[in-house]
C-alpha cells in the first residue's frame, strides 16, 4: 500500500473511511479529473478532514464534500465517485468463477 497513515487513527476510523480517504487522495493526486494539484495539497486536505473525524468525531464524507479546497477541484459527483466501491468490486464474479465458487 503506497499510503502512509498513523496507526492510532485506524482504531477509531472505520475501514471504509480509510478506503475512501485513499481513493480521494489518489483521484486528486493522479489528476483523474480535469484539474492539476500537487500530491502534497491533496494529502493535506484529506488528512485535515480525517483528523476532524478522529479528533472531533465529525463525519468524514460530509467534511470532504464541504471542504472548499477540495470543491475547487472536484464536483459533488466526482467526490461521490471517490466513495463508490463498485470499481473495486468489478472483477469479483470473474475471481469467484476462476475458483469455481
Amino acid at each position: 500500500n503506497p499510503h502512509l497513515y498513523v496507526p492510532i487513527l485506524t482504531s477509531d476510523i472505520p475501514e471504509d473511511y480509510w478506503e475512501s480517504f485513499h481513493n480521494l487522495c489518489d483521484a486528486l493526486r493522479k489528476g483523474e479529473s480535469t484539474f492539476a494539484c500537487s500530491s502534497e495539497d491533496a494529502y493535506k486536505w484529506v488528512q485535515r478532514n480525517a483528523m476532524k473525524r478522529w479528533l472531533e468525531k465529525e463525519d468524514f464524507r460530509t467534511n470532504i464534500e464541504n471542504d472548499e479546497d477540495i470543491k475547487k477541484y472536484l464536483s459533488k459527483e466526482e467526490i461521490d465517485e471517490c466513495f463508490n466501491y463498485e470499481w473495486f468490486l468489478r472483477n469479483v464474479d470473474m475471481i469467484f468463477e476462476r475458483f469455481g465458487v
